[in-house]
């Protein structure tokens, strides 16, 4: 009988090795296992608990100790605070650029109101791109920023930079930010392609022909000849831009509307420039409309 009882318990104890060397050989090499939620127990006699191999193969503070067995509560706690602390602290850089981003806005326009000079314009689209990418790094990976965003921002930089160098670069800004409105057109078609999206938000396009129609034969007539196909084609971009924009809400809903506002703001700003650099008219509100656009533009791809 004493015979028998310690058999029994010695199969007992290879049983429980080897579900704990199957556990780790898995960790090792990414194997798919069963999910189990935190906390269930696994029968294990040294009261483990069972984890998403996803999870057990990001766990490295107890690397050395899961070689001899599986991870325990104790093992789960330190690693969900690494968790936290990592995601706080991208959190903390993120709201730095954020403030970063505001203060180098409030005395760029300052700046330009009192001598008319706009140094720190340029550094405001890599702002607000280091904002992007830190914001989806606070929950997501690399792999998960959106980079014809990023593209996009990039050329609103160029294009600030090249509009300030005066009259003779203006085509060339124009062309940085026809640019950047293909990549955003490109980043919003990424997030709508197979969604099904409400007949209503197709008719809109519309209501973008009858802007144009009312825009166009009020400032073409001061444009010059050579620059007016490009202002058209300009034009025709920025305002599917915005469609596509509003295409992306209608698929995504929720934070998605924020995008769409940007661009109508963006479009708003480009709008009052138009008048401003062609037929003379007041340039007031192009920096706030344009940076508050893009601003509800990045804050709206932050899904």
């Amino acid at each position: 009988m004493r015979r028998t009882r310690q058999q029994s318990a010695l199969r007992e104890r290879n049983k429980a090795e080897s579900a704990a060397d199957a556990a780790i050989s898995a960790r090792s090499i990414g194997a798919d296992a069963p999910a189990a939620h935190f906390g269930e127990p696994d029968g294990s006699p040294r009261g483990g608990v069972r984890l998403k191999v996803p999870l057990m193969r990001q766990f490295q503070p107890a690397a050395s100790v899961l070689t001899h067995r599986l991870p325990t509560s104790e093992d789960l706690k330190i690693l969900l605070m690494e968790e936290n602390m990592t995601g706080s602290g991208m959190s903390s850089v993120n709201m730095i650029v954020l403030i970063a981003f505001l203060i180098f806005v409030y005395y760029d326009v300052r700046a330009s109101e009192t001598n008319g000079k706009r140094t720190l314009k340029p550094f405001l689209m890599p702002l607000l791109a280091a904002y992007y990418i830190t914001g989806v790094l606070m929950t997501g990976t690399v792999t998960d920023v959106n980079f014809l965003l990023v593209a996009g921002l990039f050329c609103g930089c160029a294009g600030d930079t090249l509009l300030e160098k005066g009259d003779r670069f203006f085509a060339f800004g124009l062309g940085a930010f026809l640019a950047g409105h293909l990549f955003y057109s490109a980043a919003y078609l990424q997030d709508i392609l197979h969604s099904a999206i409400p007949l209503p938000y197709w008719l809109a396009i519309l209501g973008y022909l009858v802007y144009a129609a009312l825009i166009m034969p009020r400032l073409l007539p001061s444009v010059d000849a050579k620059m007016r196909l490009p202002v058209i084609l300009y034009m025709a971009v920025l305002l599917a831009m915005s469609w596509f924009a509003l295409l992306r809400a209608g698929a995504l809903g929720g934070r998605s509307y924020l995008t769409f506002a940007g661009s109508v703001l963006f479009t708003a700003s480009d709008t009052i420039l138009a008048f401003h650099v062609f037929k003379g008219k007041s340039g007031k509100g192009i920096m706030e409309t344009y940076v508050l656009g893009q601003l509800l533009i990045v804050e709206g791809m932050l899904l």
